[in-house]
C-alpha cells in the first residue's frame, strides 16, 4: 500500500507532490472523486509552496474536473478560470485551449449551453491544424453534448461522429468510449426511441472498457436504462445489478447511488408480460376507463430529461397549452392519444389514483425543450423521476 507511504512523506520532499498526482489520478480511474478531490487539493498546496506556477494551473485544471463530477459546479468554474489566466500569463497557448475545453465541459455540466459552446470554438481556434487532435476530439464530444441538450439531434450526432472519426484516427480508447456512450445515450433517449442504434453504441463501447471496470459499469448501467425504457425489466435488472456491483467495489458512491436509483425503479414496475404490447394497452386503457387520465411530460430541464407527473385530467386544461406555445415557440409533437379530448376541457381537481408505473402507460406525453413555465392554475405534482440519468462523461 504506496498510499500512505506517500502521504506521510515530508511536504518537503522533492517527489511528494509528483507522487500524489499520479496516486489521485488512480482514484478518478476507479470513480472516487471525493479521494481525487483530496489529493489534488493537497498536491496544490505543494506547487503553491513551490512557487511553480505551470504545475499551479494544472492541478487548478484537474480540480475543476473533479469539482465537475462532483456537481459542485460553481467551483468547478471558478477553478478552471483561474488556470486559464495563468496559462494565458505564461504565453502557453496549448495549455490555454486544454483548459479551455475543461472550462466548457464544466459550463455544459451547469447547463450554461451557450456559453461552453463559445469556449469550445475559442479553445479550437487557438489550437494548431495539426498535432492537438486530442482536444479538438474533446471540443467536439463537448458540442455534442450541448447540441443534445438544446434538442438539436442532427448537430449533436455530426459532432459526435467528428469526434468518433479523430478518435479512431488516432486510437484513443478512452475518448472512443465516451463517444460511443455519448452517441447511445441520445439514441436510448431519443423522442423516437432508437434502440438499435443505442444497442449498437453501447457494444461499442463495451468493446472500449475491457480492461476498464468504471467504464464497463457505466456501459452496464446505460445497457440497464435502454431495457428498462423497452420495458424488458429482467434484463434491466440483471445489468443494473452488475453495474452496481462494479461501482461498490470501486468506491464510486455517486454512481453507485444512480444505480440502486433505477434498481428501485424497476422494482416499482409491474411485471413486464402484463403489457405484451404498450401501445395497445395505452388505447385500450384510455378508451375504457371511467377514471382521469394522468398528463405526464418528458421534460427536457438541463442535462436531465425529468418524467414528471403533471395531474390528473379527463382533458388538457388550456391555460396550460396556451402557457406552453407562447414561451417554447416550438411545436408540441402530441402523441395521437391526445385527441381524445378537447383542449377546451375544464380541468379536474386532481388526485393520485394510478401508481407511477400504471401512469406511465395510462397518459399521453409530449416533449418540450428547456423552458420555465408559469400558469394561473395550480397543478399538484409528485416529485419528478428522472429518465434521463444525470450523469457526467469525462
Amino acid at each position: 500500500m504506496l498510499g500512505p507511504k506517500i502521504e506521510t512523506l515530508p511536504d518537503d520532499h522533492p517527489s511528494k507532490a509528483q507522487c500524489l498526482y499520479h496516486l489521485s489520478r488512480l482514484f478518478f480511474s476507479a470513480g472516487n472523486y471525493l479521494e481525487y478531490k483530496r489529493l489534488l487539493t493537497h498536491t496544490l498546496k505543494l506547487w503553491r509552496e513551490q512557487g511553480d506556477d505551470d504545475q499551479v494551473a494544472q492541478r487548478l485544471r484537474d480540480l475543476s474536473e473533479a469539482n465537475r463530477l462532483m456537481r459542485l459546479h460553481e467551483e468547478g468554474i471558478q477553478q478552471a478560470k483561474e488556470a486559464l489566466e495563468i496559462f494565458e500569463r505564461l504565453g502557453d497557448t496549448v495549455k490555454q485551449a486544454g483548459c479551455l475545453v475543461y472550462l466548457a465541459h464544466a459550463l455544459h455540466d451547469d447547463i450554461q449551453l451557450d456559453a461552453a459552446q463559445e469556449v469550445v470554438y475559442r479553445a479550437i481556434d487557438l489550437l494548431p491544424e495539426k498535432g492537438e487532435q486530442f482536444m479538438v476530439c474533446q471540443g467536439h464530444r463537448i458540442l455534442g453534448e450541448t447540441y443534445n441538450l438544446k434538442g438539436d439531434t442532427e448537430k449533436s450526432i455530426h459532432h459526435f461522429e467528428v469526434a468518433l472519426e479523430i478518435a479512431s484516427s488516432l486510437n484513443l480508447d478512452r475518448q472512443l468510449f465516451w463517444v460511443h456512450y455519448s452517441l447511445a445515450r441520445l439514441f436510448v433517449f431519443s423522442e423516437e426511441g432508437r434502440f438499435d442504434d443505442a444497442q449498437a453504441h453501447i457494444e461499442r463501447a463495451k468493446s472500449h472498457a475491457i480492461n476498464d471496470v468504471f467504464k464497463l459499469g457505466r456501459a452496464m448501467e446505460l445497457q440497464a436504462r435502454s431495457w428498462y425504457q423497452q420495458h424488458m425489466y429482467k434484463k434491466a435488472k440483471s445489468e443494473a445489478l452488475h453495474a452496481a456491483k462494479a461501482f461498490e467495489k470501486l468506491g464510486a458512491a455517486l454512481d453507485l447511488e444512480r444505480c440502486r436509483e433505477l434498481l428501485r425503479w424497476i422494482d416499482e414496475e409491474p411485471d413486464s408480460e402484463a403489457f405484451p404490447n404498450e401501445s395497445e394497452a395505452d388505447g385500450e386503457l384510455l378508451e375504457t376507463s371511467p377514471l382521469p387520465v394522468c398528463i405526464n411530460a418528458h421534460i427536457r430541464l438541463g442535462n436531465r430529461m425529468n418524467h414528471c407527473c403533471l395531474g390528473f385530467f379527463r382533458a388538457i386544461p388550456a391555460q396550460f397549452t396556451d402557457a406552453l406555445v407562447p414561451l417554447l415557440n416550438y411545436p408540441l409533437r402530441h402523441i395521437p392519444l391526445y385527441n381524445h379530448f378537447p383542449h377546451t376541457s375544464p380541468l379536474l381537481p386532481s388526485t393520485n389514483i394510478f401508481s407511477p408505473s400504471t401512469s406511465i402507460r395510462t397518459c399521453s406525453m409530449f416533449v418540450i425543450p428547456p423552458f420555465a413555465i408559469s400558469y394561473d392554475t395550480p397543478v399538484q405534482a409528485p416529485a419528478p423521476r428522472m429518465d434521463l440519468p444525470n450523469v457526467r462523461t469525462r
